[in-house]
């Protein structure tokens, strides 16, 4: 099962070998300002004010006029990202257009466009219907923004107007949220540190730029915890931490984590009716700061939940009772959790443009993490909602697959019949062992057993998730697909 898990998810994540050498001809003018229009009217990505429109449009509207005023430098960046930029609508023909030039934008001299063009390159294989080449052009957005010192704040002595400060910041977090996102879910290291960014946070929206600070504040303040999270669990996987380090950390991060929570606006929280949602926000952007928030706990407290985890930690036997208390806690959290994702999926719109984190990664993370706990305990009475939950998720992959075919992904169905047969099965001894056995799958959670009993399974090839060696079965190549069930390794 984790090959076919490994089959299903790694043919989507690259370019097939032999991408296309042609180019895509450039829009005629009527199109071209058609493309624009539907942009900038109704992509989501606009709300993190990567662009302005008046300054865009007075561009394309030169680049038609055949007489652009601008420097060398920014008449490369133009021409070299103009088109995507312009024709990002009609999708992945100009998409490869953009590709091509990709060595020019970051080695070339270059403007803000050439950031601008690779974050909005990143931002559009976010979607469902593109491969996973999100991490890398964010990657190297946010590292062109480096090179060009949009990371530092400006000195006093370059006397920049408001306007422009205010349009670095936008462009920095807006890339660097991309960034730390981005390489938060692939398990990657960070790439700068915190303490070396002394760029402030936007604080206000100047003329002609369609940025929403109430959106991309609270994201760049939550990317700010993901990177301590993974400063935090890189530290511990580098040592054998103890039960109390590991505590110390997981409670820091809860805090950090819940206090985020808690200062975002009252629409914005988890448990706020999606029909009262803000009005100058799309519904897809209210659903990231709810996936952000239980994702982000999943992964906090799967150090004390999944059983290869558990040889990691240094637990005297004094503090058996004290781990399996935490042990439990961080459970019922991660459980809650991966349950909230699955209800809030009744909201989520798919189609080819829906972004990958809202239709496949965090709703897979919520499957994961049910399927799991339903092997460890499958007599627990809530056995049957959470059943039901995992059979919620493999409607939501039908339904995806319906609307793009060539998305094909058999595993939740097939790990969903697992799960029914395990608890089956766990029923059936269950009652056969009445009379001699009468623990029950609430009380397991107090014993000494962290493992399940070993089930007779059907003629599927199933990893022992409950073994140390168990674990290579998830070991899935180089996009590591840890986050999903795990801390990072």
């Amino acid at each position: 099962m984790a090959r076919k898990l490994n089959d299903d998810i790694s043919r989507h994540l690259k370019i097939d070998p032999g991408l296309s050498r042609r180019r895509e001809p450039e829009p005629p003018e009527c199109l071209a300002w058609q493309y624009v229009n539907a942009y900038f009217e109704e992509s989501r990505d606009v709300a993190f004010g990567i662009l302005s429109r008046p300054s865009f449009e007075s561009r394309l509207r030169a680049h038609f006029e055949n007489d652009l005023m601008t420097s060398p430098e920014a008449d490369a960046s133009w021409q070299q990202s103009g088109p995507f930029l312009a024709g990002q609508a009609y999708g992945w023909q100009y998409f490869q257009n953009a590709l091509s030039v990709h060595t020019d934008l970051l080695y070339t001299r270059s403007s803000f466009m050439a950031i601008q063009a690779l974050a909005i390159m990143a931002f559009f294989v976010e979607s469902i219907g593109t491969p996973a080449l999100d991490y890398m052009l964010s990657l190297n957005a946010m590292k062109l923004a480096e090179s060009k010192g949009l990371h530092c704040q400006p000195a006093a002595t370059w006397n920049l107007g408001e306007s422009a400060l205010q349009t670095r910041r936008y462009i920095w977090w807006s890339v660097y949220g991309l960034e730390r996102f981005n390489a938060f879910r692939w398990g990657r290291p960070l790439s700068i540190e915190d303490k070396a960014i002394t760029c402030e946070l936007p604080s206000k929206v100047v003329d002609g730029s369609m940025v929403n600070l109430d959106l991309l504040v609270p994201a760049v303040r939550h990317t700010r915890i993901l990177g301590d999270i993974t400063e935090q669990f890189t530290a511990l996987k580098a040592s054998t931490p103890t039960l109390t380090e590991v505590r110390r950390t997981v409670d820091h991060l809860e805090h950090r984590l819940r206090g985020w929570h808690d200062s975002l606006p009252s629409k914005l929280r988890t448990g706020a009716d999606y029909s009262d949602s803000p009005k100058d926000m799309d519904i897809v952007h209210v659903l990231y700061h709810h996936f952000a928030f239980w994702g982000t706990l999943i992964t906090i407290h799967s150090i004390l939940v999944h059983p290869w985890n558990v040889p990691k930690i240094q637990t005297k036997p004094i503090e058996l009772l004290d781990f399996r208390r935490h042990s439990q806690n961080s459970t019922r959290k991660v459980v809650e959790a991966s349950r909230a994702m699955i209800r809030a999926l009744s909201h989520v719109s798919i189609d080819i443009c829906s972004p990958k984190w809202l239709v496949f990664t965090y709703p897979l993370t919520a499957f994961m993490n049910l399927f799991i706990y339903i092997l460890r305990y499958p007599r627990l009475p809530t056995v049957e909602s959470d059943l039901d939950a995992m059979y919620r998720v493999c409607g939501h992959f039908n339904y995806m697959e319906y609307t793009m075919p060539e998305m094909s992904f058999a595993f939740p169905r097939e790990a969903t019949n697992l799960a029914r047969f395990a608890v089956t099965k766990a029923k059936a001894n269950g009652n056969a062992n009445t009379g001699s056995r009468k623990s029950s799958d609430a009380n397991c959670l107090t014993t000494t057993s962290i493992s399940t009993p070993e089930l007779e399974l059907p003629d599927v090839e199933v990893p022992d998730l409950y073994n140390e060696s168990g674990t290579d079965a998830f070991e899935l190549g180089v996009e590591d697909w840890d986050t999903f069930v795990s801390w990072p390794k």
